[in-house]
C-alpha cells in the first residue's frame, strides 16, 4: 500500500504527477458516490436502512427525555388479572374497574378493548355485564372507547361475511337519518353494484347477510349520531389520510355515552416494526383520532372538532394551558395505502431499563415516574375488592341463616332481629359501590360477634350432653339435620342410620329441638370467627379495602388519564414489535402517544435538507480519510468518525432536539465512499505491485517471491538466524559432457534436468536459492518455518536420485547417456535473508558454516564414491527407519573439525537384496576404524570388497590406515578421521 499523502490538503487540485492524478480520480469517485446516495436518501429510497439506527437510538439515548407524564396511569390486564378473572374479561369486571376509577377520581378513562360483540353466555358476559358496563361508562362521563377503523379492501370485507360494503350503508344513512333496516334491504337489493346472489340473500327473512347488514346499520348510526363529538372534519386539501372501509364499532349502548377513537394498528415499517402510527383515520369526510390522542384531548378538555389539523402537525389548544403540538408527516408504511398524518412513536425515559442496542422487554417502560411513584396498576387490584366483597357476602349469607335459626331455636340471641334482617337484605342487594355497604357489613359483623360469644358460652354444655358430637365435623351435623327433616328422599333413613352408627347421639336427638341448636352453636362457634376476621382484614378501620380504596387508589389515579388494556406476557394479539421490545402491548403505544401530547415531547423527522447535509458531510469526510490516510489507519479513522457522528446524532439531535436526523444514509455514504476509494487504491497499487514483482523476479528466485507474495504477513526478507537444511547438487562429469554435446544440446539437457529437479524441490517445500550451472542450491525451513526441514530435504534428495534413474532408464537424455548426480545435505544454524543492496540489487540466500559444509559434502561424493551425503545433525532429525550408510568422521577442505557423515539410502537398493548386509558391514567397519581397531577394520573392508566388489570408499579407508601404519605412531594417538584435501 502507498504511504499517506503529504502536502497541503488541496494539493491534489494542482500538479500532473501520477499521485496527483490518482488523488483527483479518487476524490471524483467519492463525490459522485456521495451525491448519488444523497439523492436516493432525499427521494426516500433508503428509508429501510434508517430503521435499525432508529431502534438503536431508542434504546441508548434518553437522558433528556422526560419521564412519563404525571397525568398518566396504565391499568394493565396483566398476568395477575388473568389469574383472577376469566378470558375474555367479563364486562361486569370492566364495569367494576371503571366504577373504582370513577370513585377514586380518575378524570379520563381510555379503554383499548373493543366491545363490539353481543354476549349471552353467563351473567357477567350477558345482560348483567352489559348493563353494568353501560351504566359505568355513563356515570363516569369521560370514557374513550376503542374502535377498529380497518383499512381493508371490499373483497376482503366480503370474505369476512360482510356482503354489503359498509360505505354503501354509511352513505345511505347519511342521506336518510331515519333509514330502517327494511328500507335499507330494499335499497341494497336494487343497487346495481350488489351481485345477484347477495340480492337473493337479502330478500330472505333471515340469514348471515341480513345479520351483517343490521350490524352495519347500527355501527353507521352510532358513528353518524356522535360524529361531531368523536371526530373532526377533514381539513381542506387532498392529503392521503388513512381511510377505513369497515369500522368495528362498540355496541350502541356503550358508544352512546363514550367518545370513540381509533385503535387501528396494522401499519408497520418494511421490517415489521411499528415506529410510527397514524394520528388520524378518515371515514368519508371525518377524521377520527387515535386512542392516545383522543384520551389526551379529553384529559385536556379539548374536543376533536377544535383541534387544528394540517399536513405537518396537529395542534391542541386547551383553555388556560399551552398549546400541544404533535408533528406529523407522510411516509409509506406496510399495510396501508394512504399514509398522511403519521406520527413517530416517542417513548419516555424508562427508569428501570438499561440502555441497549437491541430491543428488550417492555416491562418498566411505564412502571414508575422519576419520583418513584407507581404509574402502572393491575386491573386485578381494582376488581379484587369485589371478589373479596363477594366472599364476605357468601360467608355472611351462611352466618345470617345460622343466626336466624338461632333466633328461632334459642330465643333472642340478638338485640334487634328486624334490623339484623334488614341489614342482611341490604348487603345482599348492594355492593361496594353503595356507600352504606361497608358500614352495614361492619354492623352485621358486630351483631354476629355477639351471637358467637353466646355460642361459645353454650358450647361446654353441649359437649357435656353429647360428647360424641363434639368431634363430629360440622358438615356431618348439617347433613344429619337435612336427612332427618327430609321427607322426599327414600334413602334418607338409611344414610342417617349410617351416620348414627358412627355418632350414636344422632339417633336419639330430636332434629329440630336438639340437633338444630347443637348445629347452630357449632356453626357460630367454629365458622363465624374466621368470617369476622376476614371482615376485619377487609373493611375494618385499617382494613386492606379501606386503605386501598380511600388512600392508595385515589393517590394513584385522581385527576389522571387512565389507559386500560392488555399487558399480559403470554398474549400475542395486539402486541406489535416496536423499537423498545419485540412484543409491545398495543395499549403502551397509545399511552406513548398520549404522553407525547401531555409532555410536549414528540419526535419529528428532520427536514430533508438536514439529512442531505449530513449525508454529504459524512461522504466527503470518508473520502478525505480514504485519500489521506494509510490503508491500515483508515478503517480506524472511519470508525471513529462514524462513532462520533452517531453520538452527536443521538445525544444532540435525537435526545436533546427530539429530531430524527438520518443515520443510515450518512453511514452508507461514508462506507461506500471509503470502500470505492480504497478499491481504486488497491487496483492502482496492485498494478504497480505486479510491475515491481515482474522486475523483482529478475533478481530474486521466483519461488521466494511467490512465498512472500502469498504470505504478506510474513516478515521473512529481513536477515535472521535460523536452523535450516541446505542442499547442494551437481551433475557428475558435466564439464566433459557439455564439451561433447555442444551448447544447444547442453542447454536442452539442462532444461529437462533442472525442470524435473525443481519440481521435486517445490513439492517438498524447498526454497530454491540458485542454479549453479548444472548445480542446484536449495534450503528448507525459510522463509516459511518448517519443523521437519531435515526430513523433507532427505526425501527430496532420494526423490531426485530416483527420478534421475527413471529418466536414465527411459532414455530421456538420448545421446548424452546416463547421468549421475552428487548431493550434499547439511543441517545447521545459518543466517538467512535478503543479502546484498536491497531493494536495488540483492538475493534471498543463506550464509553460514552449514551452507559451506553442504557444498563440501557434495564435492566429497566424488572422492568417497557416494551419491548423497548428510551431516550428523541431519541424521539426528530423520526417523530411525530412514536407512543410511555410515561413512565416518570426515574432515572436509576448509573445516578444522571432522563431521560424522552418512550416505542416504532410504528405500534404494544399491546392492540389491544384500543392501542391508552391505550397510551392516560398513557400520562394523566404521565402528572398528573409529575405535582404532585398524586390523579388524581392514579385515571387514576386505570382506566387503570380496562380497560386494571394490568401491572408492574402501580405497579411502585403506590408504588412511596404510598412512597411519607407516607413520609409526602408537595406537593411542590414532586419529579416526578421514581428511579430504580437495573441495
Amino acid at each position: 500500500m502507498t504511504a499517506p499523502r503529504k502536502g497541503k490538503p488541496l494539493s491534489f487540485l494542482a500538479g500532473s504527477s501520477r499521485v496527483a492524478r490518482m488523488t483527483r480520480i479518487q476524490w471524483m469517485l467519492g463525490v459522485i458516490v456521495t451525491i448519488v446516495i444523497t439523492l436516493l436518501a432525499i427521494t426516500g429510497s433508503l428509508r429501510s436502512i434508517e430503521q435499525p439506527p432508529f431502534d438503536w437510538r431508542s434504546g441508548l439515548f434518553a437522558k433528556y427525555a422526560p419521564s412519563p407524564s404525571n397525568d398518566l396511569v396504565l391499568v394493565a390486564l396483566d398476568d395477575q388479572t388473568i389469574r383472577l378473572i376469566d378470558l375474555p374479561p367479563p364486562r361486569l369486571r370492566i364495569a367494576q374497574a371503571i366504577d373504582e376509577l370513577n370513585r377514586a377520581g380518575a378524570k379520563t378513562i381510555a379503554i383499548d378493548i373493543i366491545f363490539d360483540q353481543e354476549r349471552a353466555e353467563g351473567a357477567d358476559n350477558g345482560a348483567i355485564g352489559n348493563a353494568a358496563l353501560q351504566r359505568a361508562i355513563r356515570e363516569h362521563g369521560s370514557v374513550v372507547l376503542a374502535t377498529q377503523f380497518e383499512w381493508i379492501a371490499t373483497h376482503q370485507d366480503q370474505e369476512r361475511g360482510l356482503r354489503v360494503p359498509f360505505q354503501l350503508v354509511y352513505q345511505s344513512l347519511r342521506e336518510n337519518p331515519d333509514l330502517t333496516l327494511p328500507q335499507l334491504v330494499d335499497q341494497c337489493a336494487s343497487a346495481p353494484d350488489i351481485p345477484e346472489d347477495i340480492r337473493a340473500e337479502l330478500r330472505k327473512d333471515a340469514g348471515p347477510v341480513l345479520d351483517a347488514l343490521e350490524r352495519s346499520l347500527a355501527d353507521a348510526r352510532s358513528l353518524i349520531t356522535h360524529q361531531s363529538r368523536d371526530s373532526a372534519p377533514v381539513p381542506p386539501g387532498s392529503l392521503p389520510w388513512p381511510a377505513s372501509t369497515k369500522p368495528v364499532v362498540p355496541l350502541p349502548q356503550f358508544a352512546e355515552s363514550a367518545t370513540l377513537a381509533s385503535v387501528t394498528f396494522q401499519s408497520f415499517d418494511s421490517d415489521g416494526v411499528a415506529r410510527a402510527a397514524p394520528l388520524w383515520v378518515r371515514l368519508e369526510d371525518r377524521l377520527y383520532p387515535t386512542l392516545g390522542l383522543a384520551g389526551a384531548a379529553r384529559q385536556l378538555g379539548v374536543t376533536p372538532d377544535s383541534i387544528t389539523i394540517n399536513q405537518s402537525q396537529t395542534v391542541l389548544a386547551p383553555s388556560g394551558s399551552a398549546q400541544r403540538v404533535m408533528p406529523t408527516f407522510t411516509a409509506p408504511l406496510r399495510g396501508m395505502t394512504d399514509r398522511a398524518g403519521l406520527t413517530l412513536i416517542t417513548w419516555p425515559r424508562a427508569g428501570r431499563e438499561l440502555p441497549s442496542l437491541t430491543p428488550r422487554p417492555w416491562t418498566g417502560q411505564f412502571d414508575r415516574r422519576d419520583d418513584g411513584s407507581l404509574m402502572t396498576v393491575s386491573l386485578a387490584s381494582l376488581v379484587e375488592p369485589y371478589f373479596i366483597a363477594d366472599r364476605i357476602k357468601a360467608n355472611l349469607r351462611e352466618l345470617n341463616r345460622g343466626v336466624e335459626f338461632a333466633v328461632s331455636a334459642l330465643g333472642d340471641v340478638i338485640d334487634d332481629p328486624d334490623a339484623f334482617r334488614q341489614r342482611a337484605a341490604t348487603i345482599e342487594a348492594t355492593d361496594l359501590r353503595d356507600e352504606d355497604w361497608i358500614p352495614n357489613v361492619r354492623a352485621q359483623r358486630d351483631a354476629i360477634a355477639g351471637v358467637v360469644d353466646f355460642a361459645k358460652d353454650m358450647a361446654p354444655m353441649v359437649i357435656e350432653a353429647t360428647p360424641d358430637l363434639a368431634e363430629a365435623p360440622l358438615d356431618t351435623l348439617l347433613l344429619a339435620h337435612k336427612l332427618a327433616t327430609t321427607s322426599d328422599d327414600p334413602d334418607a333413613a338409611a344414610r342417617l342410620a349410617e351416620l348414627a352408627a358412627q355418632y350414636p347421639s344422632l339417633a336419639s336427638l330430636d332434629p329440630d329441638a336438639e340437633l338444630l341448636p347443637i348445629m347452630l352453636l357449632r356453626l357460630l362457634a367454629e365458622r363465624a370467627p374466621d368470617v369476622i376476621a376476614e371482615i376485619d382484614r377487609a373493611v375494618g378501620p385499617s382494613g386492606q379495602l379501606i386503605r386501598w380504596r380511600q388512600v392508595e387508589l385515589p393517590s394513584l389515579v385522581a385527576g389522571r388519564l387512565c389507559f386500560i388494556g392488555w399487558a399480559a406476557t403470554g398474549q400475542t394479539a395486539d402486541n406489535p414489535r416496536t423499537s423498545i421490545a419485540p412484543q409491545t402491548p398495543g395499549v403502551l403505544v397509545h399511552t406513548a402517544i398520549a404522553n407525547s401530547v401531555l409532555t410536549h415531547h414528540a419526535r419529528q423527522p428532520a427536514p430533508r435538507w438536514i439529512n442531505a447535509v449530513a449525508t454529504l458531510a459524512l461522504g466527503l469526510l470518508a473520502t478525505w480519510i480514504a485519500v489521506r490516510f494509510a490503508v491500515i489507519i483508515g478503517p480506524f479513522a472511519l470508525i471513529l468518525m462514524l462513532a462520533a457522528y452517531f453520538l452527536l446524532n443521538g445525544v444532540w439531535f435525537w435526545d436533546r432536539a427530539v429530531l430524527d436526523v438520518a443515520v443510515g444514509a450518512p453511514f452508507l455514504a461514508a462506507a461506500s465512499c471509503w470502500l470505492v476509494v480504497i478499491l481504486h487504491r488497491l487496483l492502482v497499487e496492485e498494478r504497480g505491485r505486479r510491475r515491481t514483482e515482474q522486475r523483482f523476479r529478475a533478481y530474486v528466485p521466483p519461488d521466494v517471491v511467490d512465498i512472500l507474495v502469498n504470505n504478506p504477513s510474513l516478515n521473512s526478507m529481513a536477515p535472521q538466524r535460523r536452523e535450516l537444511t541446505i542442499l547442494f547438487s551437481d551433475i557428475a562429469n558435466f564439464t566433459t559432457l557439455s564439451e561433447s554435446l555442444g551448447t544447444e544440446r547442453t542447454g536442452l539437457l539442462l532444461a529437462t534436468y533442472l525442470r524435473s529437479m525443481t519440481e521435486i524441490l517445490q513439492r517438498t517445500r524447498a526454497t530454491l536459492d540458485k542454479y549453479l550451472g548444472d548445480g542446484i542450491m536449495a534450503f528448507w525451513g525459510a522463509p516459511l518455518d518448517d519443523p521437519e526441514h531435515a526430513h523433507h530435504a532427505a526425501q527430496a534428495a532420494i526423490e531426485m536420485l530416483d527420478t534421475l534413474d527413471q529418466m536414465n532408464e527411459s532414455g530421456t537424455f538420448k545421446d548424452a547417456g546416463r547421468l549421475s548426480i552428487r548431493i550434499g545435505l547439511a543441517t545447521g544454524t545459518v543466517n538467512v535473508g535478503d543479502f546484498g543492496n536491497p531493494p536495488l540489487r540483492s538475493a534471498y540466500t543463506v550464509i553460514g558454516d552449514a551452507a559451506n559444509l553442504a557444498a563440501r559434502l557434495e564435492s566429497a561424493n566424488k572422492v568417497l564414491g557416494t551419491n548423497a551425503t548428510i551431516n550428523a545433525l541431519t541424521r539426528s532429525q530423520l526417523p530411525e527407519s530412514f536407512r543410511v550408510r555410515p561413512v565416518g568422521a570426515i574432515k572436509v577442505k576448509g573445516k578444522n573439525e571432522p563431521e560424522q557423515i552418512c550416505e542416504l539410502i532410504a528405500h534404494r537398493a544399491p546392492r540389491g537384496d544384500q543392501t542391508d548386509d552391505w550397510i551392516q558391514g560398513w557400520t562394523d567397519a566404521v565402528a572398528a576404524f573409529q575405535s582404532a581397531d585398524v586390523d579388524n577394520c581392514l579385515a571387514i573392508l576386505q570382506t566387503i570388497s570380496a562380497r560386494f566388489g571394490p568401491e572408492p570408499l574402501i580405497e579411502v579407508y585403506t590408504q588412511t590406515i596404510n598412512q597411519w601404519q607407516k607413520s609409526g605412531l602408537p595406537s593411542d594417538q590414532f586419529d579416526a578421521t578421514i581428511v579430504l584435501t580437495e573441495k
